[in-house]
């Protein structure tokens, strides 16, 4: 029993959207804490810095979540497949 093309191909599509929120979420996290350093106003550095450990925080749950999802997916082609093991199916998306 194999995967219909269309439903691996929007997968593979909803992974790299996934992929790049990560990507985002990281970037605005870098781009806070830059602002926050060249910031004079205390109110609005501590305002920027705490949005930077949001966006980190939400990066690292995006992740995390990728994760799973790939393993999930890695353990149904498992099933499918016999000779494909969880472990070498996909590669799990980087946690920082």
């Amino acid at each position: 029993m194999s995967v219909p093309m269309n439903e691996a191909f929007e997968f593979d599509g909803r992974e790299r959207a996934m992929i790049r929120a990560i990507e985002l979420f990281r970037m605005k996290a870098d781009e806070c804490e830059h602002r926050a350093k060249h910031t004079i106003n205390k109110s609005e550095q501590a305002e920027l810095v705490d949005m930077c450990a949001e966006f980190h925080w939400l990066s690292g749950e995006a992740a995390r979540l990728q994760n799973r999802i790939t393993q999930l997916d890695a353990s149904r082609m498992s099933a499918i497949d016999g000779r494909i093991t969880p472990a070498s199916a996909a590669p799990q998306a980087l946690i920082p």
